[in-house]
């Protein structure tokens, strides 16, 4: 009785068609993306896998934002720690571009980071991001204000792979 004076629909709309290269394009996607993560999972530094997390964003939005997304979380503590600070950026934020976003939080990530090992963390921010000139200066900035003795060690690299990468 209550489907007699239930309004109903005069046509039922059709789903939507979808694409079949929509289809291939989100499977490539998503292929690209687990290739990426094994990528990252075989990386041994926390480091290396913060800076390629970085330059996948950078290089390849949709794939690098997807990995982030898929990525839950890391073995090492400041690598946990930088996917949370990164997806908490994207989301939390309105910048005008994605590098910018990476270089704000270049120098959060540096003070986070364990001491010991902060030269080897701008060392592969330096390698993998170099070419960003925003992260370029941010990576200069966090160089030129330490002291450490663990980051004169690596300086002289350091400065070479922010001077050799290309400039976009």
């Amino acid at each position: 009785m209550l489907l007699e004076f239930e309004p109903q629909p005069t046509e039922v709309p059709k789903p939507a068609k979808v694409d079949e290269g929509d289809v291939h394009d989100a499977l490539e996607v998503q292929r690209k993306v687990e290739d990426f993560l094994g990528v990252i999972r075989r990386t041994g530094r926390q480091e290396e896998r913060i800076a390629l997390l970085m330059s996948a964003i950078l290089n390849d939005p949709t794939v690098g934002k997807t990995a982030l997304l898929q990525y839950k979380s890391d073995r090492a503590k400041t690598a946990a720690w930088a996917l949370k600070e990164f997806r908490k950026a994207f989301i939390d934020t309105k910048w005008s571009s994605d590098e910018q976003v990476m270089a704000m939080l270049v120098p959060k990530l540096f003070t986070q980071h364990w001491p010991m090992t902060r030269g080897d963390l701008l060392f592969f921010l330096a390698k993998h991001l170099g070419k960003w000139p925003q992260l370029n200066q941010s990576i200069r900035r966090s160089l030129s204000k330490t002291h450490s003795i663990f980051v004169d060690s690596h300086r002289r690299e350091i400065e070479d792979a922010l001077a050799r990468s290309p400039k976009r």
